[in-house]
């Protein structure tokens, strides 16, 4: 946190009770994460210029890697398809996981810039929200993407 109460990032980690190199479990903790940060961001009202993936392997090495977006984002999808990428990269594949974690960071005033054609943005920002009066209504686990129940 800075002086004046503002975040500089927000994150969420989990550090698995077994280590784990179930791939399809990794993937849907962090998608679970990225709605986490995402119902942050918004509720904060920030967007993150930057997404970080943290992992820690089973011998306690631990790596960050970050991509910059070319526009500020709130949405879980977009960080958790950057974080995915970033997860592909680093090859994990057979790899035993401990922590995975997932932030948003270099945050700046929201703008969702859709383009006249393509209204990706505008839907998912709608569906967001809804997401997030429900999960605000019912607790955290009253809606999950279908891609999470795996």
């Amino acid at each position: 946190m800075e002086a004046d109460g503002e975040s500089k990032s927000i994150s969420s980690e989990h550090t698995f009770d077994v280590d784990t190199a179930d791939l399809d479990q990794i993937k849907k903790c962090l998608l679970e994460q990225c709605e986490e940060v995402g119902l942050r961001l918004r509720r904060e009202k920030v967007a993150a210029r930057t997404v970080q993936l943290k992992l820690r392997y089973a011998d306690f090495t631990t790596l960050t890697r970050r991509r910059t977006l070319p526009q500020p984002t709130q949405d879980e999808m977009m960080l958790y398809e950057v974080a995915g990428q970033l997860l592909v990269v680093e090859g994990i594949e057979g790899k035993r996981i401990r922590l995975i974690g997932v932030g948003g960071s270099n945050l700046v005033p929201p703008e969702i810039q859709s383009d006249l054609f393509n209204r990706t943005d505008e839907k998912r920002a709608r569906v967001n929200k809804v997401m997030d009066d429900l999960r605000g209504k019912l607790g955290p686990g009253a809606i999950k993407r279908g891609s999470s129940l795996r």
